[in-house]
């Protein structure tokens, strides 16, 4: 299966910085399929990568997230999902995170496919907390990491450690990157469907 990489929602200045990491970023995917438990050559559909030029941020009552990279239905083609990788994450962070971080989009996707109402149940169970539900669905996702062939599961485990997050969360703030402040995942699905 061909890989897709969209950079429908980059102009101007977002579009060049991401061809400059555009075959980084097809490599860790590429590695991040191979090391995948599941055979994706053999799927019905292989996730489309989309590329935003900002980082997403969650207010909340008591704190805030911000949001590198999701799984969300696909835009032209609901049925399907896509991921979404945020243009000063890719620019800033080394290749084996952004493996590591591929693959965990991949492992959401195979907790998905084994429970449909992953997400659904975690959030009525969290009373609609975001923060906890985030957590929660994190956590399951990170159940599959096992299943992943080295040096790719490493690479998972040591993007999970909270130092790590935290180093990275820094790098990007530095950077200087764009963020943009949505209220939760529909008002951030409204938003991409309008710019297309």
């Amino acid at each position: 299966m061909q890989i897709e990489i969209n950079s429908k929602y980059l102009k101007g200045d977002s579009l060049v910085r991401f061809k400059k990491v555009e075959s980084k970023v097809r490599d860790c995917y590429e590695k991040s399929l191979r090391c995948s438990p599941i055979n994706f050559s053999e799927s019905e559909y292989l996730p489309k990568i989309y590329v935003i030029p900002f980082i997403r941020k969650v207010v909340l009552p008591d704190s805030e997230i911000f949001v590198f990279n999701e799984v969300l239905p696909d835009p032209h083609e609901e049925k399907y999902k896509a991921f979404f990788l945020s243009l000063p994450f890719l620019e800033v962070i080394e290749s084996k995170f952004i493996t590591a971080n591929l693959a965990h989009e991949l492992a959401h996707l195979i907790d998905f496919s084994v429970n449909p109402n992953r997400t659904k149940e975690i959030w009525i169970k969290n009373k609609g907390d975001a923060r906890l539900a985030h957590q929660e669905v994190d956590q399951k996702a990170s159940e599959y990491y096992r299943y992943f062939k080295e040096p790719v599961r490493t690479w998972l485990n040591e993007l999970d450690k909270k130092s790590n997050k935290n180093r990275i969360l820094d790098q990007i703030l530095r950077s200087r990157a764009e963020i943009r402040e949505f209220r939760g995942i529909y008002e951030f699905q409204q938003y991409l469907r309008s710019i297309t």
